[in-house]
């Protein structure tokens, strides 16, 4: 069934293509398909990167809420442990 459309496709575009005008019409097209192409891989890498940065930034979040959560809570505690080093 598509190698029917395709060879349809081709017969039709035969006569066209064979035209100066056709030519450009055609390599218009083609070069249109790649930038499409090229558009939507860029998409999918700054997809990729937004992911990665949230992801260092909930990592980020959460570290700092654990040592919220464990840590000292006065600044007399905070002293504390920064000369005992065990901060």
């Amino acid at each position: 069934m598509i190698g029917a459309f395709f060879t349809a496709a081709v017969a039709r575009l035969a006569p066209i293509v064979g035209a100066a005008w056709g030519k450009i019409v055609f390599a218009g097209g083609i070069a249109l398909a790649l930038l499409g192409v090229y558009a939507v891989i860029r998409k999918g890498g700054r997809d990729g990167e937004r992911a990665d940065a949230l992801g260092k930034s909930l990592d980020t979040l959460k570290e700092m809420q654990d040592a919220n959560a464990a840590g000292p809570h006065t600044a007399g505690d905070v002293d504390g442990r920064l000369q005992q080093h065990t901060f």
